[in-house]
């Protein structure tokens, strides 16, 4: 099957594309806390997956619209995503500047 854009899609990507990004944010978040704790020094790796969250959450909403599956759930998947990400990471940076 091919897209008004001219690539090839089958339904069930087409219809939850940009919520696929936006739950690989999620993924994001428990890879950062991951690598957080097992390797806190890490400071490129820890780095590296913040700018890849933040990817993500700027081509999700681009990706629904562009492929016309706007909806209340991925609204509220993107928003639950970018919470969960940036509390976990101001979360362990108070943990970590309160042991200090």
């Amino acid at each position: 099957m091919r897209s008004d854009h001219g690539i090839a899609t089958n339904g069930r990507l087409r219809a939850h594309g940009a919520n696929l990004l936006s739950a690989v944010r999620l993924a994001f978040a428990v890879a950062w806390v991951a690598v957080f704790l097992l390797s806190p020094g890490n400071r490129f790796l820890l780095g590296a997956i913040a700018v890849a969250a933040s990817v993500s959450d700027f081509f999700d909403g681009r990706v629904a619209r562009w492929l016309g599956t706007t909806g209340t759930v991925g609204r509220w998947l993107d928003g639950a995503a970018d919470v969960i990400f940036v509390l976990a990471v101001h979360l362990l940076f108070g943990v970590v500047m309160v042991k200090a």
